[in-house]
């Protein structure tokens, strides 16, 4: 079966998402994937620090993360949107979205689980 450019590009940025947050997320759910010309975009869901429903949005090469609160309601974690593509630090550009997560959820919370 052919894979999309997208489907690739999502898969490849799941195994990111797992390398850095490491324990601290639950599986990727990836959907929306669509592959046209003028047109590319994917989803990402996954639960972090056991607390929060995270999305990451791409969209034609702008990225930005959310914490979805419901199917509509969003809580973006960053300023406003990345350019994908010139994201060369991968490592540092998550632990800030990391550093975003943390600060909304309760100390204890993340003591109790070993992440402070």
């Amino acid at each position: 079966m052919f894979e999309s450019k997208m489907h690739i590009l999502a898969n490849e940025f799941c195994d990111i998402l797992d390398r850095v947050f490491a324990k601290r997320i639950g599986t990727c759910c990836m959907y929306d994937i669509v592959d046209e010309p003028n047109h590319q975009t994917f989803k990402i869901d996954f639960e972090a620090y056991d607390f929060f429903a995270i999305e990451f949005d791409y969209e034609n090469d702008l990225c930005e993360f959310f914490i979805a609160l419901t199917k509509e309601v969003k809580i973006s974690l960053t300023k406003e949107p990345a350019v994908y593509s010139q994201i060369s630090d991968w490592d540092k550009y998550l632990k800030g979205v990391m550093d975003e997560i943390e600060l909304r959820i309760p100390d204890k919370f993340l003591k109790a689980k070993g992440w402070r």
